[in-house]
Formats: C-alpha cells, structure tokens, sequence
C-alpha cells in the first residue's frame, strides 16, 4: 500500500499557507526494484505550476527515511497534477507546495 498526503504550502515572500488539496491525478510510487519493500516515508518540496502540473525541476527531497525510496517517489511525483490556482481570476505557480509519499507493507 502506498499513501499520498497531501500539505499546506507555506509561501515564503508573504508566509501565509495556502491548502494546495490532494492530486486531481497521481501515480502511484512503485517500490524500488533490488530493494525490499518496507514501511517508509519520503517527503518531497516542488512547485505546482500555472497549468496544475507538477514541476520535475523543482522537486526536491525534504526528508527521507530510506534513500533508496527517493527516486521512485520523485519519478511518481513529476507525474502527479493538481487543481489550477489562481489570484485575480489568474492561473498561479504555487512554489513550495509539500507532500508525503508513504510506503507501507500490508499483510492480508
């Protein structure tokens, strides 16, 4: 099972938070090949851009409890697309914008 959370965005120029909502289409991570699977978390920083795609450029890894998940929650996140937001009836770049991608091993 893999879990996407999404998170407030703080703005750094005016500090105010801004609710950038959970995915309107994600993909879901897939574990690292060669690595086995465990209950992980990586929590990313990007910028949603004016068409509510994510920036591949500007993703970057905040914190991490296993390196090796930093690559497939980065390729799944570039994929990932958000509702547009906009200020005065114009589209907006929300830079800052955070989520967590959480691994888990469930037993059934």
């Amino acid at each position: 099972m893999i879990a996407i959370g999404g998170m407030s965005v703080a703005n750094t120029q005016s500090r105010k938070l801004i609710n950038i909502g959970s995915p309107i289409h994600f993909v879901a991570p897939i574990f690292p090949a060669g690595v086995m699977p465990s209950n992980e978390i990586v929590r990313l920083q990007f910028t949603v851009s004016k068409t509510g795609d994510v920036d591949p450029d500007s993703i970057e890894v905040i914190e991490t409890s296993n390196v090796l998940y930093n690559q497939s929650a980065i390729d799944a996140l570039a994929q990932f697309r958000y509702a547009v937001r906009s200020e005065n009836g114009q589209p907006v770049a929300t830079p800052g914008s955070r989520t967590k991608i959480e691994y888990a091993i469930t037993v059934r």
